[in-house]
């Protein structure tokens, strides 16, 4: 708020305060008390005077409360994801991973409708009554008891559902598309709908640390811990192979190992 707009909300705070004043008609102290509560502030009330002091102090007093109240209703919170991934829990319950340089941000208190740059891993805790919204200016995503990866980029906006629904949708539209379980969409920068795409599931790994494969090929599965793990790996003979279970990033070596067992292929680590 700069400061021609601060002026005119005091002076409004006045002329309400003149205007409303009666002597014997208005409790000061209980307005106080209830205008700092609004204001999530424990009052610490001193007996205000009645009369011509009296008002000018209740004036003084409305003034300070209506700025801490437009200040903490104003403000924003941002959480910032510096080199490494950072996990934070928010006020609901919804559990955050940031991945390095993303950001999630809200305003005021209302924690469950949030602005994300980035890629961000949302574990959301439902309210049906109030659901949890992430949004700006090109899309709309609402959870329907969910988690979801959201990556926004300059290209556009992709979110991967690994557990519930969301719907997700362009403003310039409104046309919602619903994903479930291991559904992806993408939302092109300007584009006017989001577009369902084959995202695998693992696109997420880095937040949630699990590989999920179910009777996936063994290239695929190849493909997924080749980019996770930043190596080459080949297999010669495992055309024909698929893959299911659940596996925790721990240990390259083991993954490897436990695959090579169980389909009876040798996977290598190229250089």
């Amino acid at each position: 708020m700069n400061n021609t707009e601060r002026h005119t909300v005091n002076e409004k705070i006045i002329d309400f305060v003149a205007h409303c004043y009666r002597h014997g008609a208005m409790n000061l102290n209980e307005a106080y008390r209830q205008t700092l509560a609004k204001a999530g502030i424990e009052p610490q009330v001193r007996p205000i005077r009645r009369g011509l002091v009296g008002l000018v102090a209740a004036s003084f007093a409305l003034l300070v409360v209506a700025g801490t109240w437009l200040y903490f209703n104003n403000r924003s919170t941002t959480l910032v994801a510096d080199n490494t991934s950072h996990i934070v829990r928010l006020a609901d319950g919804t559990r955050v991973t940031l991945a390095p340089h993303s950001t999630l941000s809200y305003h005021g208190n209302d924690c469950r409708e949030v602005e994300v740059s980035g890629k961000v891993f949302l574990e959301v805790v439902h309210n049906a009554r109030h659901p949890f919204t992430v949004t700006d200016n090109a899309y709309t995503i609402r959870d329907i008891g969910t988690k979801l990866m959201v990556d926004e980029t300059a290209q556009g906006t992709t979110v991967l559902v690994t557990e519930g629904a969301v719907s997700f949708s362009a403003n310039t539209s409104h046309q919602a598309v619903v994903l479930r379980q291991n559904e992806s969409a993408r939302l092109a920068a300007n584009g006017t709908a989001p577009k369902q795409l084959q995202l695998s599931p693992n696109a997420a790994t880095w937040a949630t640390h699990i590989f999920h494969f179910n009777d996936t090929p063994l290239s695929e599965v190849l493909r997924d811990l080749s980019a996770y793990y930043h190596v080459r790996l080949t297999c010669e003979d495992g055309s024909d192979k698929h893959l299911t279970g659940d596996f925790h990033t721990d240990s390259l070596d083991t993954i490897l190992s436990i695959i090579n067992e169980t389909l009876e292929v040798k996977i290598e680590k190229m250089k």
